[in-house]
């Protein structure tokens, strides 16, 4: 018997799902190389690209930990509400984060922090954002549903993406940390946006 887990998908949610596995499988091989991460002080000089290529740079001592935490995150909103909506709230918190932390960063170095300009020049890995913005989005997705039809699954959901975000702050020590909060926030957001306005459709696969 054939299934139905194409259902709802179209030629362009098959190849964004697809760029989803290589996006994944170039950062869990570290092909991309280890020169792509940002920093404030590149960006702010004109090298406004790597603001895309840091989507690639994993911060070595937390590698394997984020890969993990990424896929399955990735994979849940995927699954819940389209690669469309992952996309989306993906770069745009990634991209978002970063430019609201630098312009913090710059005001804080004008005030005369110097902190601030010690961490300008430093390396800006971005995995840890588009898992961030993920987060958001999974979180935001479950409580669409209006709480008294939320199912078990969406009360696992929320609660994961909570504790996701309470656990990525735990963490968050640093000028670039505030990343995580705005990134969340972003993805959040967005995805509450998109899913309230019904932008991209999307019929969650099902065996069949």
């Amino acid at each position: 018997m054939l299934n139905n887990l194409q259902v709802g998908m179209d030629w362009s949610d098959r190849l964004l799902i697809a760029f989803a596995v290589l996006y994944l499988t170039v950062i869990a091989v570290g092909i991309a190389g280890a020169d792509l991460h940002a920093s404030a002080d590149e960006v702010s000089g004109g090298d406004a690209w790597l603001l895309i290529t840091s989507s690639l740079a994993v911060v070595p001592t937390l590698e394997i930990p984020q890969l993990i935490l990424l896929a399955a995150a990735v994979g849940i909103v995927i699954w819940r509400h389209g690669p469309k909506l992952w996309w989306s709230c993906a770069a745009v918190g990634h991209i978002g984060a970063a430019l609201v932390s630098y312009a913090v960063i710059g005001v804080a170095i004008w005030l005369g922090s110097e902190s601030a300009d010690a961490t300008a020049a430093r390396a800006d890995y971005g995995i840890s954002i588009i898992l961030a913005a993920t987060l958001g989005a999974m979180t935001a997705g479950a409580l669409a549903a209006p709480k008294d039809e939320r199912s078990r699954a969406d009360q696992v959901v929320i609660a994961l993406g909570i504790i996701g975000l309470v656990g990525m702050l735990a963490f968050s020590i640093g000028w670039y940390d505030m990343q995580h909060a705005i990134g969340y926030g972003i993805g959040f957001a967005l995805a509450g946006w998109l899913i309230d306005r019904r932008v991209f459709a999307w019929t969650r696969p099902r065996r069949g």
